[in-house]
């Protein structure tokens, strides 16, 4: 598909990333009900860029892109869906 990500790219928005999940759960000006999806989306998109990167699936077709998408949302759907019993 010729996308053109380097490894520092990805080691960039990994560790911006982690960063601004540090900063989040340090902050305590906000309740954590508007926190935890936040750091949670946030988690997930590292997971989903060291995957797509690592596994060298960002340089299949879009049908095993989408497919990786769709199991990330899914993922998401179904932790913020388990969240949300607890309360």
């Amino acid at each position: 598909m010729g996308y053109k990500v380097t490894p520092l790219a990805v080691w960039a928005y990994v560790v911006i990333v982690a960063i601004v999940q540090i900063v989040l759960v340090s902050y305590q000006g906000l309740s954590s009900s508007l926190l935890n999806p936040v750091i949670i989306v946030l988690a997930f998109s590292q997971a989903a860029i060291i995957v797509m990167f690592g596994l060298q699936i960002w340089y299949e077709k879009p049908f095993v892109i989408l497919a990786v998408a769709s199991a990330f949302f899914s993922a998401l759907a179904i932790t913020l869906a388990l969240g949300s019993i607890a309360h």
